[in-house]
């Protein structure tokens, strides 16, 4: 293995990381717009999330594999890039119906969050924790094979 070569492995790495945080954090805080929308006394319907969630993930998805294959492919392979960017609705809708399912899954992190938050903001917060681990390990998963060339 030749210098060049493990440079270029370390910056794909670092880039695949950034891009992972960026989808990660994309959807914590749409999650969190989505609440903010409403009042205390109703949440958003686990419908309306997944779809509006999974389509979110899906854009974010498309644009940041985009310009993974980009920066490290000497071409752009659009279909790749689209069945890639699919790893994003499905693990976001995995996480969301796990939740959901299994409620018990909130008590880890409504439990560290503090007492003056609202109930809303804390099912909030709880719910894009997990949203943020689904987007961040679907976009690494997804940019690995947007780096194929």
């Amino acid at each position: 293995m030749s210098a060049a070569d493990s440079t270029s492995s370390v910056s794909s790495t670092v880039i695949r990381f950034i891009f992972s945080l960026i989808h990660g954090t994309v959807l914590f805080f749409t999650i969190l717009f989505i609440y903010s929308m409403y009042d205390e006394l109703s949440f958003p319907s686990i419908l309306f999330l997944m779809t509006t969630l999974c389509i979110a993930s899906y854009g974010v998805g498309l644009v940041l594999n985009a310009f993974t294959q980009l920066i490290t492919c000497p071409s752009v392979n659009g279909p790749q890039i689209a069945l890639a960017s699919l790893f994003g609705p499905m693990y976001v809708w995995i996480a969301l119906f796990l939740v959901w399912a299994i409620s018990s899954l909130e008590y880890p992190v409504l439990t560290i969050l503090p007492e003056t938050l609202t109930p809303l903001y804390k099912k909030a917060i709880s719910r894009g924790f997990y949203i943020f681990w689904a987007g961040m390990y679907a976009q690494v998963i997804a940019s690995g094979y947007t780096q194929v060339c």
